[in-house]
């Protein structure tokens, strides 16, 4: 069995651990360092995150990635979102090309932020900072940063669109507790102030984060037309369905697990990156809105 075999295989079926396993065996009997790379991406989903052992996997993870071809590492580690520590182990892969350090000093941190949020901020605190037009969480809407999170009569504000129309709250000392947002009063007549949105923090910023991560990308396109398949010349995975946002239509997400390519359905179809290899998986002929 060749790699492109192993690879294939995790594709096929890229929520099953079992198969990475075998690849990592296979590699380990060949004195290949990407074993250990593989284990390591698999331990990384099966441990405890905001944890020690959590970190240091983290850190010789992100270490031995830096000599990993980029096109085989974001084929093995894809993977169909279903939780937010899976949402976190994308987007360490797909904003990897961003400077920033993603530490950030714990004590910023409020301890009693609901698990999601926390992780979130622990995990990419600096780049929830930035500051600008385009950053990976906060370009069209966005999370506020550890510094601006507001407490009112017990929640606290974490999020808001960038041109403060409306803003998302969720109670605190819960662990994945239901999301509140004034968005409806952007468009809705007469105002109704705070309403329920969503069910499930964890399930908000996921799709909170996937929005940002397809309008942060630095070559990104809108298209009119009705699937993935009419806008791309390589095959695309689905990465997170259902998405419940602010609005009542749901988001899609797909992705290209070869390239650093994220979709959304939004409307048109967004198609994101951070390379220009954007244009190489576009049908000849397609055109953007």
């Amino acid at each position: 069995m060749k790699d492109a075999a192993f690879v294939q295989a995790i594709l096929a079926n890229p929520n099953d651990e079992a198969n990475r396993l075998v690849y990592a065996d296979w590699l380990d009997d060949q004195s290949d360092s990407r074993g250990e790379y593989l284990r390591l991406d698999v331990a990384l989903l099966d441990t405890p995150p905001l944890t020690t052992k959590y970190r240091e996997l983290r850190d010789r993870f992100l270490a031995l990635r830096a000599g990993i071809d980029s096109t085989w590492a974001r084929s093995v580690s894809f993977r169909r979102i279903t939780s937010i520590e899976g949402l976190v182990h994308y987007l360490r892969e797909f904003h990897r090309s961003w400077s920033v350090s993603p530490s950030l000093d714990s004590a910023i941190i409020p301890e009693d932020l609901p698990y999601g949020l926390s992780l979130l901020y622990r995990e990419f605190g600096a780049l929830i900072d930035l500051e600008g037009s385009r950053t990976p969480f906060g370009t069209q809407d966005g999370l506020v940063s550890a510094h601006s999170l507001r407490r009112i009569n017990k929640m606290v504000e974490f999020a808001w669109e960038n041109q403060s129309n409306w803003s998302c709250r969720c109670p605190v000392e819960e662990k994945d507790p239901p999301v509140y947002s004034n968005a409806a009063d952007a468009w809705d007549r007469p105002k109704k102030g705070f309403q329920k949105v969503c069910d499930s923090l964890n399930h908000f910023l996921i799709t909170l984060a996937l929005h940002e991560a397809v309008f942060s990308s630095p070559f990104k396109l809108a298209f009119h037309q009705t699937s993935p398949a009419e806008i791309l010349n390589v095959p695309c995975r689905p990465l997170w369905l259902a998405g419940k946002y602010v609005h009542d239509d749901p988001l899609d997400f797909f992705a290209v697990p070869e390239e650093d390519v994220i979709l959304m359905e939004e409307g048109p179809w967004w198609v994101g990156s951070h390379s220009e290899a954007l244009r190489d998986v576009l049908k000849k002929g397609v055109k953007p809105v």
